[in-house]
């Protein structure tokens, strides 16, 4: 039902009505936030059917007025969390007042000056400002956080949202009847705190950051901070983590949530039906299956502990090599990840059901990309501490194949239970090259080749490339047929330069013969695809420094004379920092460094200069320099340019993890030993 005001209402309103106001504003000052659908796009439809006789016209500019003060409110509270130019540029303040004029304009039609309506919405206003005072005294340290009680965050959470109301008392107003007025303010209390409790539990690393009290962070930290970006350690993050989790306070306040919703379920009985009692049931809904998701994983984790074998390196041999000393030390942190089952690694995303997905959770998590990359990473680290790091490879193996999709012609999923995201051609990459480099290849042909071989024959282009996604071109199931339309609406169609690197990669090491013709037409479309500076742009990476590596390695490996490594290798030489490392934007970071020394080091022998190896010594200095007590700080890696497909505002949603990163320092390391004892002999 939500989906469905959303689309009879909403977009009309954001569509006509608020376009038409924007028109009186400089294209700058926008009066909505962004194009996310929310309750508020419609929020007294909400209530409308209890209050029957009001003329649409007037609901109609009851909800944009409604839309506009949400925004206003969100845009408010963010610079009140923080600073609001990082989010919204200097400009905030005039939207502020623009959102404020429109609204109260339209309001202003609505009620005259002697109406009943007034009085109760300045008391909404001061209602909203005391919770922001009472948030502000407990993230300065002036009331301690002990003293965010229970009875103290629900007071909040009803004050801050107050403004809510709104919509039922001017319903009421319009109506000349207050009716249930009175009923419907108490059950959007109870969801109002619901709906705080299960965002405080959502963004509780946010609000940590900030010093951002709620009832989640004051169960764990009665005493209050430190607080800020850097004032806490990922170890310490991941302690409170584990608490919150594993000593049941996310599972508590979950369940505070549900008794809230209960609360405004009761209020309702006997009303007539209205779409708040859809917007209650989706909350609870999403409370429930949060609630589930956690002991589901919290199980999965103490069954995973025990099944978990036992990886100990008992020989160490460290020879007076300069880059032996930080593969190590990558090496001990990439274990000690391993033994917490990669958590930190996997990619959490929300996938909105009133958006269309159908999901059995909003939140889907991913971590197959991640995993490979890393069981990768623990196979290449056999070079370094020998076969007792077969049992941990052997875990992953088995993961991995138990994750591969069992609806036809299979292949892996990034997201591998969001129903709407088909199998791609990056993870089947990963699989394959997995298989090979593990001594594993007789599993390809079984595991790998339905995949491999629909994606060769319906991806193909007359390029060369291939599509990202794979899915057959004709008799699809249905299921397929909701992935296709997805791939338009939501995940973008055509070739993706580095996918295609990575794949290619993957075919070399596989059989080259076998696939000589698609390693000729691909490796074609990767040369004509490099930037005039050298590097290759990335679709679902950031920045150029994975581009480059997957493209130089797969080059590298099947076309050593191509023309288009030379250039590859001097936009590295070129790009180097003054400091020694890579980065984007003009500082370097471990991941852009890691993954230009991996580039690096596969120069071919009438490419590569004596100087590189001297770039590569900076470099590690650069590495030894970042390194943290839990090893390489999490950098932005993977994204996801949301709305790209549809041609709508782009917003980029950026992953990063340190396991990742410390991975790729690893693997670099590993490079550059191995080519400095090439050297050597």
């Amino acid at each position: 039902m939500q989906s469905v005001a959303r689309a009879d209402f909403a977009s009309d309103l954001l569509s006509s009505r608020l376009e038409e106001l924007q028109q009186g504003w400089p294209p700058a000052v926008r009066l909505l936030l962004s194009a996310d659908a929310s309750i508020y796009d419609y929020h007294p439809y909400l209530f409308a059917p209890a209050f029957p006789g009001v003329e649409p016209r007037k609901v109609e500019s009851l909800a944009v007025a409604a839309r506009l003060f949400a925004s206003f409110i969100f845009l408010s509270d963010e610079a009140i969390d923080g600073p609001a130019e990082a989010a919204f540029g200097p400009i905030a303040p005039l939207r502020s007042a623009a959102m404020q004029f429109e609204a109260y304009r339209l309001l202003n039609e609505l009620f005259p000056a002697g109406s009943g309506f007034w009085p109760r919405f300045g008391g909404y206003l001061r209602d909203l400002a005391e919770s922001c005072v009472i948030e502000a005294e407990f993230g300065s340290g002036r009331r301690p956080w002990r003293q965010f009680t229970e009875d103290v965050a629900k007071g909040v959470a009803i004050k801050k949202a107050a403004i809510a109301k709104a919509s039922v008392t001017g319903l009421a107003e319009l109506a000349g009847d207050a009716g249930p007025a009175g009923i419907l303010e108490s059950a959007v209390d109870h969801y109002n705190v619901a709906h705080q409790l299960f965002d405080d539990l959502h963004d509780w690393k946010k609000d940590l950051r900030r010093g951002q009290p709620s009832l989640v962070l004051s169960r764990l930290l009665p005493d209050g901070g430190p607080f800020g970006a850097d004032a806490l350690s990922p170890e310490q993050v991941g302690g409170i983590a584990r608490k919150l989790y594993y000593e049941g306070h996310a599972t508590h306040v979950l369940r505070m949530s549900l008794v809230e919703l209960g609360e405004a379920d009761a209020a309702l009985v006997g009303l007539p039906p209205i779409l708040f009692g859809d917007a209650v049931a989706g909350l609870r809904r999403r409370c429930q299956d949060l609630e589930a998701d956690i002991s589901r994983i919290v199980a999965q984790n103490a069954t995973r502990a025990k099944a978990q074998p036992s990886v100990r390196i008992t020989t160490r041999v460290v020879a007076d090599r300069p880059w032996e000393g930080i593969a190590w030390t990558a090496l001990d942190h990439t274990l000690a990840e391993w033994r917490r089952g990669f958590g930190e690694a996997r990619h959490l995303m929300n996938f909105p059901w009133d958006q269309g997905f159908s999901g059995a959770t909003e939140v889907q998590a991913g971590d197959v990309f991640q995993r490979s990359l890393l069981a990768e990473t623990l196979c290449e680290s056999k070079r370094l501490a020998g076969p007792e790091l077969e049992p941990a490879v052997e875990h992953e193996i088995t993961y991995l194949l138990g994750r591969m999709q069992t609806q036809p012609p299979g292949g892996w999923s990034y997201f591998p239970e969001l129903p709407e995201l088909p199998a791609d051609a990056d993870d089947l990459a990963q699989m394959i090259r997995l298989l090979c480099i593990s001594d594993r290849r007789e599993l390809v042909p079984g595991k790998c080749d339905p995949a491999l071989l629909a994606l060769l024959e319906t991806g193909a282009h007359p390029d060369g490339s291939l599509e990202t996604w794979i899915l057959p071109a004709q008799l699809r199931l249905q299921s397929q047929q909701r992935q296709a339309h997805f791939v338009e609406l939501a995940w973008g169609s055509g070739p993706d330069p580095e996918v295609m690197a990575n794949l290619l990669h993957a075919l070399h090491l596989y059989d080259a013969t076998r696939f000589a013709a698609a390693l000729e037409r691909g490796l074609n479309f990767i040369e004509k695809t490099q930037a005039a500076d050298g590097s290759w742009s990335s679709t679902w990476y950031h920045g150029p420094f994975y581009g480059v590596f997957v493209a130089t390695r797969a080059l590298a490996a099947a076309r050593p004379s191509s023309r288009s490594l030379r250039p590859a290798i001097e936009f590295l030489r070129t790009s180097q920092l003054p400091d020694g490392g890579w980065g984007v934007g003009g500082d370097a970071d471990a991941l852009s460094t890691s993954l230009a020394l991996l580039a690096l080091s596969s120069a071919p022998p009438d490419i590569a200069q004596a100087a590189d190896g001297d770039r590569a010594s900076r470099a590690r200095r650069w590495l030894e320099a970042d390194h943290r007590a839990e090893g390489w700080g999490g950098c932005p890696f993977i994204k996801m340019d949301v709305g790209r497909a549809s041609g709508g505002p782009v917003v980029t949603v950026l992953y990063s993890s340190r396991t990742i990163t410390t991975a790729f320092v690893l693997r670099a390391a590993l490079a550059w030993d191995l080519r400095d004892a090439g050297s050597a002999c």
